[in-house]
C-alpha cells in the first residue's frame, strides 16, 4: 500500500494497489507474451490415454490469458491447433474434420471438435476393455507403482514371474517331491492330486495355483478394484476439468475488474 498513495489520496488508493499487484504478478510484457504463445504453439495431447477434454482446458487458459493481453486466438486458429496435435489414434477423425474445415461453406465449430473427441476418447476406452478385461488391472498397477507388466506364471498384473507366491510354493512342492524321490521317502512322493490338500479352500485334489474358488474369488476383487479405479479417473478427469475451468473464470474476473478500475 505504500507504494499505492497519491495527492488526492495519501492514505494509500486501493485501486492503484491491486493494479500494481496485478502488474506484478500477471505481468502484461512481451516477453511473458511470448512465453505463452510458445507454451500454446508447443502444446500436444501426447498419450491417448490423456482425456482430450483436460488437454483443451488448459489450451483455453492460455488463449484466455493471452487475450486480456491484446492476442487474440481465433475459434479456427484454436481448431487447427487442436486437430494438428492429437495422437495418431484419432487420425481418422482428423482426416474428416480437415476435410470440413477446407469446405468454405462450413459450420464446424469448437464445441462440434470437443464433442467428436470425447466420444472417440470414450469408445477407445470401451475397445480396450472390450478386448483385454484385464487392461485396467495393468491400469491400476501402474497407479500403485508397482511391475507394470503381467506374470508369466500366474497371468495376473502387478509383479514378475520371479516374484510370483504361486510359482514359489509349487517349487517348494516339486522339491520335496523331488527329495523324496531320491530318497525312498513315500509320504513326499505324493502328488498334489492324491492326499495333498489345497490351502485355500482346504480341499483335496488340487493345489492353491489351482483352486477354482480363489481364482474366482481373485477374479472378483480385481474386478471391483478395476471399477473402483475407473470411477476414480473419471473423478480425476472432471476435477481437472473444472480446475481450468474455474482458473479461466478466475482469470477473466481478474483482468474486468482490472480494465473497471
Amino acid at each position: 500500500m505504500d507504494e499505492a498513495t497519491s495527492t488526492e489520496l495519501p492514505d494509500g488508493d486501493a485501486a492503484m494497489a491491486w493494479k500494481n499487484l496485478v502488474n506484478r504478478h500477471d505481468p502484461k510484457t512481451t516477453s511473458n507474451k511470448v512465453q505463452l504463445k510458445l507454451e500454446f504453439n508447443s502444446s500436444k495431447l501426447g498419450d491417448s490415454k490423456k482425456d482430450p477434454e483436460v488437454w483443451i482446458a488448459n489450451l483455453e487458459v492460455i488463449r484466455t490469458k493471452l487475450r486480456y493481453m491484446d492476442y487474440v486466438i481465433s475459434d479456427e486458429d484454436m481448431m487447427i491447433q487442436i486437430i494438428n496435435n492429437l495422437t495418431k489414434e484419432y487420425e481418422a477423425i482428423t482426416d474428416q474434420l480437415e476435410t470440413e474445415m477446407d469446405n468454405p461453406n462450413n459450420d464446424l465449430t469448437l464445441t462440434d471438435i470437443k464433442n467428436r473427441l470425447r466420444n472417440k476418447f470414450n469408445k477407445m476406452k470401451k475397445n480396450v476393455k472390450a478386448k483385454n478385461p484385464e487392461s485396467e488391472n495393468e491400469e491400476t498397477a501402474l497407479f500403485a507403482g508397482k511391475f507394470k507388466g503381467q506374470c508369466n506364471h500366474c497371468g495376473k498384473y502387478g509383479h514378475k514371474g520371479s516374484e510370483c507366491k504361486d510359482k514359489t510354493s509349487n517349487q517348494h512342492q516339486d522339491h520335496k517331491r523331488d527329495n523324496g524321490n531320491r530318497f525312498g521317502n513315500e509320504d513326499a512322493k505324493k502328488t498334489p492330486n492324491s492326499d495333498d490338500s489345497c490351502k485355500y479352500c482346504k480341499k483335496k485334489g488340487h493345489t492353491i495355483g489351482e483352486c477354482r474358488k480363489r481364482i474366482a474369488n481373485e477374479q472378483r476383487r480385481n474386478e471391483q478394484a478395476s471399477a473402483a479405479e475407473h470411477k476414480k479417473n473419471q473423478d480425476r478427469t472432471s476435477e481437472h476439468v473444472l480446475v481450468a475451468t474455474h482458473e479461466v473464470a478466475t482469470y477473466s474476473g481478474t483482468q474486468a475488474n482490472r480494465f473497471a478500475w
